[in-house]
């Protein structure tokens, strides 16, 4: 398994390999490695905050960086409306790719977030069950500004799973917790009892 340090955006909500999201960055860290993304195609990584701020607002904000999960993504830049540097926020589309193990997350000497990351084996994309096709009606009908233009004809099991997980409006717990999962079959089933508790389907 492949081992690096990798630089993060830690926030609220989780990324999800095959899907995307977009973001509004302003703080100078942030843009300078998506500068670094764009110039030297240095990667980086998604990591969902346990406990801690997305921004550094305050001075004790800056004493240590946020308690992170122990999954996350790495990204990269599907499109931006802007250019880092020209002093305004930095609206870009990312689009998730590997799930890694994360862990000695830190503070670089710029504030920039980083952490030792293993990257996990990939899962096999597993054939879509007839019982889930209800589900593929249900992704197919979420609107363009939601999927970001990221949908696929006949999405395998495990691309049905990670969009629907990032483009549902779920609590970011359960959120959180459909990335952690391995099996493509589970994330459709939690996913699946969600609508029904919602009274979203059948």
């Amino acid at each position: 398994m492949r081992e690096e340090r990798l630089a993060l955006l830690p926030l609220h909500t989780a990324l999800f390999p095959n899907a995307r999201m977009q973001l509004r960055l302003f703080e100078p860290r942030y843009l300078s490695l998506l500068r670094a993304h764009f110039l030297h195609h240095l990667p980086f990584g998604v990591a969902c905050i346990h406990c801690g701020r997305e921004t550094l607002r305050e001075p004790h904000d800056r004493l240590h960086p946020p308690e992170l999960e122990s999954v996350g993504v790495s990204a990269q830049i599907i499109d931006w409306d802007a250019l880092p540097g020209s002093g305004q926020p930095l609206q870009v589309i990312i689009e998730g790719q590997h799930k890694f193990k994360l862990s000695d997350v830190r503070f670089e000497p710029d504030y920039l977030v980083t952490a030792q990351v293993v990257y996990l084996a990939p899962k096999p994309p597993g054939s879509l069950q007839k019982n889930h096709q209800q589900l593929a009606h249900v992704l197919a009908s979420l609107p363009a500004s939601c999927t970001l233009g990221s949908l696929v004809e006949n999405p395998s099991a495990l691309q049905l799973g990670y969009q629907l997980a990032q483009y549902l409006p779920l609590p970011e717990v359960e959120r959180y917790q459909l990335l952690e999962l391995d099996c493509a079959t589970e994330r459709l089933r939690h996913i699946e009892q969600w609508l029904r508790d919602t009274g979203a389907t059948q």
